[in-house]
């Protein structure tokens, strides 16, 4: 997991790597599409939804069978309601409630 903490570990510079991206791109647009879908309360405009669910990576192997597998058959980045079937769907609950939160 990358962490605030892991990451000042690593130094000024540090890339992360296009899985590392990809899984914080999946979750952004997971809580974005559960935000839509399950409240009714975009956290994110239209287009910057459109974008990030567009460049969306559904081959990439992030190293979670089960959500890799949901990503690879389930979603679509044209709708929010596979967010329904999301195989984590209580994690994206509590982040989104976090972020509202915030």
């Amino acid at each position: 997991m990358d962490t605030a903490a892991n990451q000042e570990t690593r130094g000024i510079g540090y890339q992360p790597s296009l899985v590392e991206v990809e899984r914080r791109n999946r979750i952004r647009v997971a809580v974005a599409a559960y935000a839509v879908e399950c409240w009714d309360n975009p956290i994110m405009k239209p287009g910057d939804y459109d974008c990030l669910a567009e460049n969306i990576h559904r081959e990439l192997a992030t190293g979670h069978n089960s959500l890799d597998r949901f990503f690879a058959c389930e979603f679509t980045p044209l709708a929010t309601d596979w967010v329904r079937d999301h195989p984590e769907i209580d994690k994206i609950e509590k982040l989104y409630k976090q972020r509202i939160k915030a």
